[in-house]
């Protein structure tokens, strides 16, 4: 599940892997997220993934949990590309059943360009 992109991101983040996930303090997950250029102009940066995690299918007062660097993405104007982010899951949230979401950054990035 993505949330609501933010005044002058270019990039949005999806999440496609199936949730809830069973997960416990600790272990390692991996999350399928699709990346969309949402500009008429070629993408061409850093893209920062912010992990939240919550109980309920909602985005509310969700726990940052991860904070993901993807140096150097290229996307052409519209288009998506698959990505697996894999992190700890923390220590201080109990084990059971959660739904992630992401928020993406591209406040690295001036514009896109229009080549």
């Amino acid at each position: 599940m993505g949330a609501p992109a933010p005044s002058g991101a270019f990039v949005t983040g999806t999440v496609l892997s199936a949730l809830p996930i069973t997960i416990g303090p600790g272990d390692t997950t991996k999350l399928k997220v699709k990346l969309t250029n949402i500009t008429n102009g070629v993408y061409k940066g850093p893209v920062t993934i912010n992990v939240f995690t919550s109980t309920n299918a909602t985005l509310d007062n969700a726990n940052s949990i991860a904070t993901i660097q993807l140096p150097r993405v290229k996307l052409r104007p519209g288009r998506s590309k698959k990505v697996t982010l894999k992190f700890a899951f923390p220590n201080n949230l109990g084990a059971g059943d959660y739904f992630f979401f992401v928020t993406t950054d591209t406040s690295a990035m001036s514009t896109p360009s229009s080549s």
